[in-house]
């Protein structure tokens, strides 16, 4: 048995493992295309962080990778039982019912990958600094 810290194997493994396992709405395009994402935006990005961030307790890159997986993927959760996230009692989820992501046209919804990128990454990159 060979034991590696998560500092020994990085990040990109697990990304890579996290990708495969993503629901058949995202096509390889889309998978290929979220690989960039963290490929051009998490080294600068935890580089950032360990340099000029404030952390009241302290993190690892995989913890802060493993965060910004999870968020991304729950962005996009069909399952979710509130409609567009409101759970007010006057909520009508027949009017306000979140589009079917694996009805959504490709390209439409490939659109979409960046921003919810964008926002996991700085909900996790930024979420362990103080003010």
């Amino acid at each position: 048995m060979v034991y590696l810290t998560p500092s020994d194997l990085g990040w990109r493994p697990f990304v890579k493992t996290w990708l495969s396992g993503l629901p058949p709405v995202f096509t390889d395009e889309h998978r290929v295309k979220i690989d960039e994402f963290f490929e051009k935006w998490m080294d600068p990005g935890l580089h950032w962080l360990r340099k000029h961030g404030s952390e009241p307790v302290g993190s690892h890159d995989l913890q802060i990778v493993t965060s910004l997986c999870r968020m991304f993927q729950s962005v996009f959760n069909d399952e979710a039982k509130t409609a567009n996230g409101s759970c007010a009692r006057d909520a009508d989820p027949e009017a306000n019912a979140p589009p079917k992501l694996a009805e959504m046209d490709p390209k439409e919804f490939e659109k979409l990958l960046l921003p919810v990128f964008c926002f996991s990454f700085c909900w996790s990159v930024g979420s362990t600094c103080e003010m």
